[in-house]
């Protein structure tokens, strides 16, 4: 499945397409929700449809149920009834509340039988056989919650009585190796279990582990630095340990190791080195690898384009069982046997020629097309198409090639584009200098988004020389336009003191704001802040409120923190069977911390 960018229109965070290109279930979700409920979009419907579906296909509850609505429905796809219920039970059965409570509303329940639509004496022959259905539901559903009560309990017992034997071994004079117990002890703090999660704890004991030899640790703390919890982001650092845990065999390292000589994150730009890398942790069965390995042959960007080494790394994905890799080779596939050339650019659509043809036709002869969403100027339009794929094939090169005549001609937008894709390295070999070169056109016609990403440019000296204070003014100027990510930047620096003295209070106001503006990350982090006991603001139920605001948005931190709390009872009524569900659901989105929450067997032996 080759993912299409969504529509600008939707105005939906710039991050939120790459975790989607990456597999991730709630962020595909989280699109085509946004598409679902934008209806001046262009077939928002269908859209919505295809990115429910493809999050569904991933086994994600909550896209099962939303497409069950949508078949059941009719919307953006043919009504049926009968496939609705088929994904209504697939939610119910992963214990998706909503689901059941819509299988009773649309299909009747009566007298012990159980029929769709409308009551008719000829059905009643599969009454019986569908009531039973209903009864395993249930059944399955209670079994589900006394498992999760169990479960849960024991978990969260068994890290206490962990953290505990871990701080009696690291005392015990005769235990001379301890490097696994300081890895344990990391991983306790670093994901809040058996103790209160303090990053910089587990940062502590996962050095004395790595330095000591243990891989795992040396991996993690590459992860903690290049995913930045609750930190800054410190790719030195991140490509430092994922280095020493790469040459030690780990692959998730290896795959962390390629991404960042891919994007010139910490080391220098070297496509042949991401190569070498992305091929270690595939030979080691690491999926994401091989997707990446296909994805590189399929665009041909640093490599010649290779067909058949595509479809090799999709085939091999597939095998492990990776269904984002099955999609996109259907896509590569589709894409492969219905392009059809119409003056140059390739225009493709399963349901014949795509109604923005005739816009392509006269973009081409050069006549002036004004995009009715977007107000695109015509050579923005044509590098807008290229880049989201809209209608004409994707092409990322092509796209570059036209934002530049574009911004040549004083489109600021489009220095704002062009400047996003070389940072990015889209269509164009990653280049932080000339990224800067055009965030500072853009930024000096005062567009938001501009200052504020040359802002992170200066901050974290990137392709300019590394100025806090000019990072500090560029976020102020896009501040003063309600610029969210500004906002949210600005409030870390007063937080952090980094440039200017250290303002707690006037960080926290800024938070504030910019969660106001819908900023993810603000939001985020007031709910850190309401949840921190250690603060004047301590406030378990605000904190609550914040998290499932973010959780609601398929945020999978969120979901975790929200978990806990439904774990505890802090700011809500205790309900495990809802913490057991968030859990799960943060780990279906990749979050470490959920997933290795059910990962480590419950052994009290050894405590």
């Amino acid at each position: 499945m080759e993912f299409e960018p969504p529509d600008k229109c939707l105005n939906l965070e710039p991050d939120l397409f790459i975790k989607a290109q990456e597999g991730n279930s709630f962020a595909q979700l989280d699109i085509g929700k946004a598409y679902y409920d934008n209806p001046l979009v262009q077939d928002n419907l269908i859209n919505a449809f295809k990115w429910i579906m493809w999050a569904a296909q991933q086994q994600n509850s909550e896209a099962q149920f939303k497409l069950g609505d949508l078949y059941a429905f009719g919307q953006g796809v043919e009504k049926d009834e009968s496939t609705a219920y088929d994904w209504y039970l697939k939610s119910a059965l992963q214990g998706y509340p909503k689901a059941l409570t819509r299988i009773h509303n649309l299909y009747h329940i009566e007298t012990g039988m159980y029929c769709r639509g409308q009551r008719d004496a000829k059905e009643d022959e599969c009454a019986t056989s569908e009531f039973k259905k209903k009864n395993k539901i249930r059944e399955l559903n209670e079994y589900r919650i006394e498992q999760l009560q169990s479960e849960l309990t024991n978990t969260k017992e068994y890290f206490s009585n962990l953290f505990i034997t871990c701080h009696k071994q690291i005392k015990d004079k005769k235990q001379q190796d301890k490097k696994d117990v300081y890895s344990t002890l990391g991983f306790l703090y670093q994901h809040g279990y058996g103790i209160r999660q303090i990053t910089s704890r587990a940062i502590e004991f996962y050095t004395l582990a790595a330095k000591q030899g243990n891989t795992d640790a040396a991996f993690n703390l590459g992860y903690i630095y290049h995913q930045h919890y609750n930190m800054k982001w410190n790719y030195r650092e991140a490509f430092k340990w994922y280095t020493t845990a790469a040459n030690n065999g780990n692959s998730v390292a290896q795959n962390g190791l390629a991404f960042l000589y891919l994007n010139g994150l910490g080391t220098e730009t070297s496509p042949s080195s991401a190569l070498y890398w992305y091929n270690k942790a595939a030979e080691s069965r690491h999926i994401n690898a091989m997707i990446s390995l296909a994805s590189i042959f399929r665009k041909g960007d640093i490599v010649k384009q290779d067909d058949k080494k595509t479809l090799e790394w999709y085939t091999k994905a597939i095998k492990e069982g990776s269904t984002v890799a099955e999609n996109s080779l259907e896509s590569f596939y589709n894409k492969k046997s219905i392009s059809t050339t119409v003056n140059g650019p390739k225009v493709y659509s399963k349901k014949g020629l795509c109604s923005k043809l005739d816009q392509v036709r006269e973009i081409d002869f050069g006549s002036n097309i004004t995009d009715s969403c977007t107000g695109l100027s015509p050579r923005r339009t044509v590098a807008q198409m290229y880049k989201d794929g809209d209608c004409i094939e994707q092409d990322y090169h092509k796209a570059s090639i036209w934002y530049k005549k574009a911004a040549k001609t004083g489109d600021t937008k489009a220095r704002y584009e062009l400047g996003f894709m070389y940072y990015h390295g889209l269509g164009v070999r990653r280049d932080p200098l000339e990224a800067s070169k055009w965030y500072t056109f853009a930024a000096n016609k005062n567009n938001s988004d501009a200052q504020c990403q040359l802002g992170i440019l200066r901050e974290r000296g990137e392709g300019l020389t590394q100025d806090t204070l000019e990072a500090i003014r560029l976020y102020n100027e896009a501040a003063k336009q309600k610029n969210p990510p500004a906002l949210f930047k600005l409030a870390q620096t007063y937080e952090n003191g980094n440039g200017v003295k250290s303002d707690f209070k006037l960080a926290f106001k800024l938070f504030g704001i910019a969660a106001r503006l819908g900023s993810l990350d603000a939001q985020l982090k007031l709910a850190e802040i309401y949840g921190d006991d250690e603060n004047q603001y301590y406030d378990t139920k605000t904190s609550f409120n914040y998290y499932q605001m973010v959780a609601e948005k398929g945020n999978p931190e969120a979901k975790y923190k929200l978990a806990i709390m439904y774990l505890d009872g802090q700011g809500t009524v205790q309900d495990l069977t809802k913490a057991y569900y968030l859990f799960k659901e943060s780990s279906h989105l990749g979050y470490d911390n959920a997933t290795n929450i059910f990962s480590i067997p419950v052994d009290y032996s050894k405590s």
